[in-house]
């Protein structure tokens, strides 16, 4: 009996195991794509800031613009990333974070 019991818990340690590789290979994967495009949404944004007359865009960038659109992108990534983490973990265990 306890051999079963063993072999039973060492091929759903494993199934698990592998859900798991792969639930958090997709939300590093999506987490690194969404940065790509936000960093690129962010330039994009910069560039558009650039054609405002040099003062005016001179004061934004003094005032830490660039910095802090660096901080709210990073964060929407990373809700990004944590949102498609919870959902493959709660189809690999069943319970929700």
């Amino acid at each position: 009996m306890p051999a079963v019991l063993a072999t039973v818990l060492a091929y759903i340690a494993r199934y698990l195991v592998i859900k798991l590789i792969a639930a958090f290979g997709i939300a590093f994967v999506t987490g690194g794509v969404s940065a790509y495009l936000l960093t690129q949404f962010k330039d994009i944004i910069l560039t558009q800031l650039s054609r405002a007359q040099p003062e005016a865009y001179n004061i934004m960038m003094i005032a830490g613009l660039g910095y802090a659109l660096s901080i709210i992108f990073g964060a929407i990534a990373f809700k990004i990333a944590l949102n498609v983490g919870k959902r493959i973990m709660m189809g690999v265990t069943g319970v929700g974070i």
